[in-house]
């Protein structure tokens, strides 16, 4: 009987103790209404000149792109639209045709196979468009294909698939690995 006196005894400081804070928090002094608090803030997003995930540009934040980079060979003037996507409408001649090219092909010269056994066709920098939410492989599919290409390159620093770096900081980590996955279609 003594061991169940004993816990009454506790629970009962326990409760005093609780009712004895909550009055305290209850009835504390209150607030005056004069007093107020501002807050400021930065949102990121579209329009805050800075790219992230999934914008292609951000304002006049255009990644270091250009009409050449993109693929015009006459060049012209990038824009960014209100949605952060590349707005090539300034820039001139068609870009290259999608499709017949390797995902190797960044390097400063080099001829690949295209078409059937013994077709080469050769490209240089001016031709090199890589994507910048993670089609690898350019077949308009972000997909398991993609993702294997960039594992092969993991961790690489500068990898001799420059297109494996898709957010182009220099290594293939995490953050390629995250765009790509954002942009997954399958």
């Amino acid at each position: 009987m003594q061991l169940k006196n004993s816990s009454i005894i506790l629970i009962l400081l326990f409760s005093g103790i609780f009712i004895a804070g909550l009055a305290a928090f209850v009835f504390a002094q209150p607030v005056s209404q004069d007093e107020s608090v501002d807050i400021t803030g930065t949102v990121q997003g579209c329009g805050d000149n800075v790219i992230e995930p999934p914008e292609e540009c951000d304002g006049t934040d255009l990644g270091g792109e250009s009409c050449i980079s993109k693929g015009f060979t006459g060049g012209g003037t990038l824009n960014c639209d209100s949605s952060c996507n590349f707005d090539t409408s300034l820039c001139t001649t068609a870009p290259p045709p999608s499709g017949g090219t390797s995902h190797y092909e960044c390097s400063a010269q080099m001829c690949i196979s295209v078409g059937g056994a013994g077709t080469n066709q050769c490209i240089t920098n001016a031709d090199c468009q890589c994507d910048t939410h993670g089609d690898i492989n350019k077949d308009t599919r972000i997909n398991i294909v993609d993702f294997s290409i960039l594992m092969y390159f993991w961790q690489d620093i500068n990898p001799s698939n420059p297109c494996a770096d898709i957010n182009k900081d220099g290594v293939v980590n995490l953050t390629d690995f995250s765009i790509m996955l954002y942009w997954w279609t399958g």
